[in-house]
């Protein structure tokens, strides 16, 4: 959100795995919840972020039947704030 704070933030984070696989670690001062009870999703809010970086941390423990299978994780952020450049708001990995 370029070099202003941001108001009502909020991260999505997901992963095509078992959410019972899965834990997230979140800075303090952020609410987050999982949205699924079958696959990786969490939703986590702030109702102000500072300029900076934040760091999720998404632990993995893909299940035995999974062996070969790739995992994508993506996240996304938005707010209710002006963002001059909306394009860099969401990515996904493999």
């Amino acid at each position: 959100y370029g070099s202003d704070s941001a108001v009502d933030v909020e991260v999505n984070i997901a992963a095509n795995a078992p959410a019972s696989a899965a834990s997230l670690v979140t800075p303090a001062g952020w609410s987050c919840a999982s949205t699924s009870t079958a696959t990786i999703s969490y939703r986590c809010a702030i109702a102000r972020f500072a300029r900076g970086s934040q760091l999720f941390t998404l632990k993995v423990v893909p299940p035995p039947s999974s062996a070969g299978s790739s995992i994508i994780f993506s996240g996304s952020a938005s707010s209710d704030s002006t963002d001059p450049v909306p394009a860099n708001n969401g990515s996904a990995y493999t």
